[in-house]
């Protein structure tokens, strides 16, 4: 029996700061990327919810996840707490609380070169769909960014710090347009264990390039109303994350190069990546040989009509040949080693090709 209560392993459910103040962060004193329109809607979205509601309710859903939503800010405060509510929580088991529902902070102190993580902020109980958490912070000016759930929606979010402290927006990212991705499940982030371990975040702190996640569990099947959305935004890198959702393999062969052809026509001058599922492997219907060649087709056919700003990642080659169980959480999503390999494949590709832009 344990007697004695490890410290870090407590969540109290309380502030407990007698100077604290909690600001909402849609008060407009926070700078918040990868979320819709956010300062002009009482939500909290990945798109605007008529696109994916004219789709499937399902999608509807998981557009309030906030997978790749961050609130950045500079502060002196000695602490910085959150006040939480969720909605829309998805409990599936092969995914920790931090990764679903959490809420993590990098921070940037003076005289560093690079964000690193301070706390991750977590419900006491699974079942919790609200949740209050302080933690100090080393003293004097920083900058934070603050990721949230991959798997959760916020009603309510407000950000405790110290009564007169300082209090600034914060952009950490370079002067371009954000990548956007769009995938299945794994690109919304299944099964990091924390909102800043999926692998466009990681891409994100180490390039300095702001990015929306608009990856969708079990979702992502290039349906027109999600293509014509994707194509109207604004961005300097696309990466086409396709395999996965399409029902079987002629879904995928109708539907995957229309998505690539519809941002290429809105965008003439952007790299796009082409990329196929980590999870060969995992292949029941014996099916992934056959969408591996669907997707490296289409990437020779936009080649082959002169497209030389096309590129193709083979999820495969994420992982190496020995111990590949070792990166995934379930067989099919990657765990945190796996999605830092992830980054890395694919954060070296985008790395050459801002540099490039």
């Amino acid at each position: 029996m344990i007697k004695t209560k490890d410290p870090n392993m407590i969540f109290f459910n309380e502030i407990g700061k007698n100077d604290c103040e909690l600001i909402d962060v849609k008060s407009g004193k926070f700078s918040v990327f990868g979320l819709y329109d956010f300062f002009n809607r009482d939500d909290y979205v990945r798109m605007p919810p008529e696109i994916p509601g004219s789709v499937s309710e399902n999608l509807l859903n998981l557009n309030q996840n906030t997978s790749g939503g961050r609130v950045c800010f500079i502060t002196d405060s000695d602490y910085i707490g959150v006040d939480v509510e969720l909605c829309t929580v998805f409990n599936g088991t092969n995914m920790s609380g931090g990764g679903r529902v959490g809420i993590d902070a990098y921070l940037l102190l003076d005289g560093d070169s690079e964000y690193r993580l301070r706390c991750s902020f977590l419900p006491a109980t699974n079942a919790d769909t609200s949740y209050k958490k302080v933690i100090d912070v080393p003293k004097g000016r920083k900058k934070v960014i603050m990721n949230l759930p991959l798997y959760a929606g916020i009603k309510c979010l407000k950000i405790g710090l110290q009564k007169n402290a300082l209090l600034e927006k914060l952009n950490p990212y370079k002067n371009m347009a954000p990548i956007v991705y769009y995938g299945s499940s794994i690109t919304q982030g299944a099964c990091a264990t924390r909102p800043s371990n999926s692998y466009e975040s990681m891409i994100s702190r180490r390039n300095f390039v702001d990015f929306i996640n608009l990856g969708f569990s079990g979702a992502c099947r290039g349906e027109k109303p999600m293509v014509d959305y994707i194509a109207s935004l604004d961005m300097s890198l696309f990466v086409l994350d396709f395999d996965h959702n399409a029902d079987n393999p002629q879904q995928l062969r109708e539907r995957h190069y229309n998505v690539y052809k519809a941002v290429r026509n809105a965008h003439p001058d952007i790299p796009i990546i082409m990329a196929t599922k980590p999870d060969f492997e995992n292949d029941d219907r014996n099916e992934n040989p056959e969408r591996l060649k669907i997707v490296k087709a289409d990437y020779l056919r936009a080649r082959r009509e002169g497209d030389r700003n096309v590129y193709f990642i083979d999820g495969r080659s994420f992982y190496g040949k020995k111990e590949r169980g070792l990166n995934f959480a379930d067989a099919c999503h990657p765990n945190d080693l796996g999605f830092y390999k992830m980054s890395r494949r694919f954060g070296a590709m985008i790395d050459r090709l801002l540099k490039k832009r």
